[in-house]
């Protein structure tokens, strides 16, 4: 088990390497020309390309899918021109003292992962998330509102972006 793991972190450690220079020295204009230092901060969107094609297929290392998925899926974009934020969404469903469905989400958020430390318990970190994904959800889409398996689908979305 061991040498697996160090062999895996080994492969996403220099899967890792490739993104940061294809992201910095390809997309990120002021590094191109040496304005500012290395980050890909300003780079919202990746363009599709066979080279991005190649290092998606590739895997996206596991220390960096929250700075690529977003850009992967124009999610900075569209965020940045949407007309309603996840905060604001937040924020008005916490108003509702008590949503149609906050007792049911309470219910499952322990039951949601139980294995996986970042969902193991009332204190661990991943459950006061998965609440305001589920809460936020459940407010801006009344008309879906809120059933069992949306737990287990939000809570490996967060575990792919945290």
């Amino acid at each position: 088990v061991g040498e697996g793991w160090a062999r895996e972190a080994a492969t996403d450690s220099g899967r890792a390497l490739k993104w940061v220079a294809f992201l910095e020295f390809q997309h990120n204009p002021d590094v191109q020309t040496g304005s500012k230092a290395v980050g890909f901060e300003g780079v919202k969107e990746l363009p599709r390309s066979p080279e991005l094609r190649t290092l998606v297929r590739g895997g996206v290392p596991h220390s960096m899918r929250a700075q690529v998925w977003p850009r992967l899926t124009s999610a900075l974009r569209k965020s940045a021109t949407a007309s309603l934020s996840y905060d604001g969404v937040l924020r008005a469903a916490s108003k509702d003292a008590e949503t149609k469905y906050k007792r049911q989400i309470e219910k499952d958020l322990l039951r949601t992962l139980p294995n996986n430390v970042f969902f193991g318990g009332a204190q661990a970190p991943g459950v006061a998330r998965l609440r305001n994904v589920l809460t936020a959800g459940s407010w801006q889409f009344p008309d879906i509102g809120y059933c069992q398996g949306m737990g287990v689908v939000a809570g490996h979305l967060l575990l792919l972006v945290e």
